[in-house]
């Protein structure tokens, strides 16, 4: 028996076979009776528990959400061979157990172990266990407390974040007991962070993100009961800007202004330009904290091609949209005047990257201008004015981007020519013709010009001069030349041409004179001279003249007949034409001789179909003809050959028909 609270609590049971139903019944009437007695109410009614030992609770293992317990099976003094079902309670607190909301998933278990599960990372929790009886509803007392710590659930360590285009890509090291990652996003460091997704892997890629803005992140762990960690170290990043859009390009004078929409994050801009579209963009024109700037110092009338950059703490974006620009071209520069006749004519230097030119004039200096023509050269001349008026002259270039400013300004007066010469007269030399004529009133110079035929056209420039006479030189001898010449003014204006005077030069002398001696005669050849119509032969017996004789021919060989053997004569030989007679042609001179003596003592020996001749030699002879006819006397129109022996054979005769055959002595005079 117990005693609590003035009651007397106790009872007993057995448990038999054979009589248990009215051993229990017994008992059950003896405890009444001893509630009666007692005064106490049912409430207070405990069943006696007289068990030898209670349940003894241990803690056998731990997870991040799982705490295993395991007790040993209580005993009762009476009745050892009971057996039981156990609940275990659990609470956050020590001694907050309640058996009637126990907590847990082991109630009426089994077996004397359990694993309470979807617990709580890193939480603490307080057990203890009941054993109840299987056959009524009878407990023991409690086991003892215990008390169990889960596994905290790490978060992911290492975050870092890796700026790309429009995303980032995150990496980090995960815990134990980890099955995936909640991916956390902010727009401000230490949040509040927006879960953006999930995945299993230790990387990711958010992607959808605004280049130029700074993102912090964070990932959680969870664990295969859903449970997640706290925030892992914060990983920010500030994304790359945007490319710059809708950039414009406006030209002035040497340099363009640049405007463009700005890139969200940017901290500043590179422009770069190209004179190829489409790039390379090699050239860095400048940097820039605005969303615009002016490129300097560049080339009037040139192409260029620009593209814009965004950058911050992170780097450079790509090229914005490319922008295109033709500068107006310099005005040109060094523009000249020259005069005429009711004209001017106008000359310029180009000016890159013009297209064409835009012509004005004034009849007063510094303008205003009047348009008078766009032309696609560097020289114009304004024709239709009025002769002793100055007009003052600008051009401007023009390409696709406008027109230039003026170029400097010039001023012309137009003039008549002069009066063309008059009386020219030309007179031959050698090599060369003297002109003269009469002086034009208000010429400053005059030109002269010839042709080689009558009446022109007058191409060749004889030269210029400020006399009113002039040598030309230079000319073929031989030849006949037509001159003109044309007054000039200060303006350059030029006048008409004079009257034509026409001349011949004398032939020049003839070249290469040979002589060849013969038997009282001389042979001479020569090179003929250009416009000669016939030629002189002069000649004598000393050398170097005089020339007492004169023959003439109009071809380039003359045979000189009459001479005596054995004297010395000097030959010259001059050229004839209108101009006159030229000078001696160089001298040859020879010897006559008379030929060597006949050979004597002929003597033939007819053979078969041939004949063989023998004959004295003749003094002086260097060789032999041999001529044969087939009648005695001759003629001998028959060339039987030559020799330089006194002896011969005459082959390819016909047998039986008679020969008659003659020799001759040669030498170098002669037969």
């Amino acid at each position: 028996m117990q005693m609590k609270n003035g009651c007397v609590y106790g009872g007993s049971r057995r448990k038999d076979q054979s009589n248990g139903l009215w051993k229990a019944k017994f008992s059950l009437f003896l405890l009444g009776i001893f509630i009666l007695l007692a005064g106490c109410s049912n409430s207070d009614f405990k069943i006696f528990n007289g068990s030898k030992s209670n349940p003894i609770l241990s803690i056998a293992g731990t997870t991040t959400t799982t705490i295993t317990l395991k007790w040993s099976t209580p005993t009762l003094e009476a009745y050892p061979r009971d057996t039981y079902t156990y609940t275990v309670a659990m609470s956050g607190t020590s001694g907050s157990e309640d058996f009637s909301n126990p907590s847990t998933n082991c109630v009426n278990v089994n077996s004397t172990s359990c694993i309470v599960s979807n617990l709580t990372s890193g939480g603490q929790y307080f057990f203890k266990v009941q054993a109840t009886d299987r056959d009524y509803t009878h407990y023991s007392i409690l086991s003892n407390e215990v008390t169990a710590t889960t596994i905290l659930l790490l978060p992911p360590t290492n975050l870092s974040a890796t700026a790309g285009n429009g995303q980032a890509t995150l990496n980090w090291v995960g815990p134990p007991m980890a099955v995936s990652y909640n991916i956390y996003e902010a727009h401000t460091s230490g949040g509040p962070y927006t879960k953006v997704d999930t995945s299993t892997n230790t990387s990711y890629t958010i992607s959808g993100l605004t280049n130029g803005l700074s993102y912090y992140f964070a990932v959680t762990s969870v664990n295969s009961n859903g449970q997640e960690s706290g925030y892992s170290n914060q990983a920010g990043v500030t994304l790359i800007p945007g490319a710059p859009t809708n950039l414009t390009a406006i030209a002035g004078n040497r340099q363009v202004s640049l405007t463009w929409n700005a890139s969200t994050g940017a901290t500043g801009y590179n422009i770069y330009y190209s004179q190829t579209p489409g790039g390379p963009y090699s050239i860095k024109a400048g940097s820039s904290i605005n969303a615009y700037y002016t490129v300097s110092g560049l080339t009037n009338g040139l192409t260029y091609y620009f593209v814009v950059t965004a950058i911050n703490s992170v780097g450079e974006s790509g090229y914005s949209n490319q922008a295109g620009v033709v500068l107006i071209s310099n005005a040109p520069a060094n523009l000249y005047a020259n005069a005429g006749n009711a004209q001017v004519s106008l000359t310029w230097n180009a000016s890159i990257g013009a297209t064409s030119y835009n012509v004005y004039y004034s009849q007063t200096a510094g303008g205003p201008f009047s348009f008078l023509y766009s032309i696609g050269n560097t020289s114009y001349t304004v024709t239709g004015l009025s002769n002793g008026i100055t007009y003052y002259f600008v051009v401007r270039a023009v390409n696709s981007a406008g027109e230039s400013g003026n170029s400097n300004e010039v001023n012309a007066t137009p003039q008549p020519p002069p009066n063309p010469p008059t009386n020219l007269s030309a007179t031959a030399g050698n090599g060369q013709a003297t002109l003269t004529w009469n002086e034009s009133i208000g010429a400053t110079s005059y030109n002269v010009y010839y042709s080689q035929t009558a009446g022109g056209p007058y191409t060749v420039n004889g030269g210029s001069t400020t006399n009113t006479n002039i040598t030309v030189t230079g000319l073929n001898n031989g030849l006949s030349y037509y001159f003109v010449v044309t007054a000039v003014n200060s303006l350059g204006e030029e006048s008409g041409y004079s009257n034509m005077s026409g001349v011949t030069l004398i032939s020049g002398a003839p070249t290469n004179l040979a002589a060849s001696a013969g038997n009282g005669q001389a042979t001479l050849t020569w090179n003929a001279s250009l416009g000669a119509t016939s030629y002189n032969i002069y000649y004598g017996t000393t050398s170097g003249g005089p020339y007492p004789n004169k023959l003439s021919t109009t071809n380039t060989s003359y045979t000189v007949t009459g001479l005596s053997n054995g004297i010395t004569y000097y030959f010259v030989v001059t050229s004839i034409n209108a101009g006159g007679e030229s000078g001696y042609s160089n001298s040859a001179n020879v010897t006559p001789e008379p030929p060597p003596p006949a050979p004597s003592n002929l003597v033939a020996t007819a053979g078969h179909a041939q004949v063989s001749l023998s004959w004295n030699a003749s003094t002086g002879a260097t060789g032999y003809n041999i001529y044969y006819g087939t009648t005695a006397g001759g003629p001998y129109t028959i060339n039987g050959g030559s020799t330089t022996n006194t002896n011969a054979t005459v082959s390819g005769l016909s047998n039986g028909t008679p020969y008659y055959f003659v020799v001759t002595a040669v030498n170098s005079l002669g037969e």
